[in-house]
């Protein structure tokens, strides 16, 4: 994700960004990722923020353990 982060701050020009990924017990609905950019024209940031979450979901290898009636499966997120 720090990768991730660096190389959009340089792709868009950017003043700066957070990109946040939430883990551990969560409930279905909550927020899960905060991406926020900060740059100079609000087009770069938009596209800042479209762009981390598509190379996000697309690279970062994250998996994730769902509770059912059957018991506990882990899932590798959907790219």
């Amino acid at each position: 994700i720090a990768e991730l982060r660096a190389a959009a701050l340089e792709r868009f020009g950017l003043i700066d960004l957070a990109l946040v990924h939430r883990f551990g017990d969560l409930e279905p609905g909550d927020d899960i990722v905060l991406v926020a950019a900060a740059a100079e024209h609000r087009a770069a940031a938009f596209a800042a923020c479209a762009w981390c979450i598509d190379e996000l979901k697309r690279t970062v290898p994250i998996w994730k353990q769902e509770h059912g009636p059957d018991g506990a499966v882990w899932v590798e997120a959907a790219s």
